[in-house]
């Protein structure tokens, strides 16, 4: 039987940050489908749009294309939303493309490309929460 001291034990052992480092791991597939849909919504993490808007000629391309032109979405080829990664670290992560581009966006758009706003932010968290706890549950042995 396990005491409430035996639990106070275990829990102090548990290194949180690992534990979210694991879960984000975990869960990058997820992110990077919150940061693509992100993008596709033509925004930034601050909630505003992706700016300066497509010069004439992109709309003209964009509309032969068929791709959307009324929003910056950062996709023409596809190229660099396949490059989406994420680089989890200790306690840190890194948000970027293996697509040549990406320096070039990130001049022209800003660093807020690549970071979650409110709304994608709280998408990715329903899908990291439970990965989480479970590993915390797994962790003091509570499954």
């Amino acid at each position: 039987m396990t005491t409430v001291l035996d639990f106070m034990k275990r829990l102090e052992k548990v290194n949180i940050m690992e534990l979210a480092a694991e879960a984000m791991y975990n869960t990058r597939t997820e992110y990077i489908k919150w940061q693509q849909q992100q993008m596709r919504a033509g925004k930034l993490s601050t909630g505003a749009d992706i700016k300066p808007r497509y010069a004439r000629r992109t709309i003209f391309i964009k509309i032969k294309k068929g791709q959307p032109y009324d929003r910056v979405t950062l996709k023409d080829t596809g190229d660099f939303y396949k490059g989406v990664f994420i680089d989890v670290r200790d306690r840190t992560f890194v948000v970027d493309s293996t697509d040549w581009k990406s320096y070039k966006l990130m001049l022209k758009y800003s660093k807020n490309i690549f970071i979650l706003g409110t709304q994608y932010k709280n998408g990715y968290l329903a899908d990291f929460y439970p990965v989480f706890m479970n590993l915390l549950k797994k962790k003091l042995g509570l499954i």
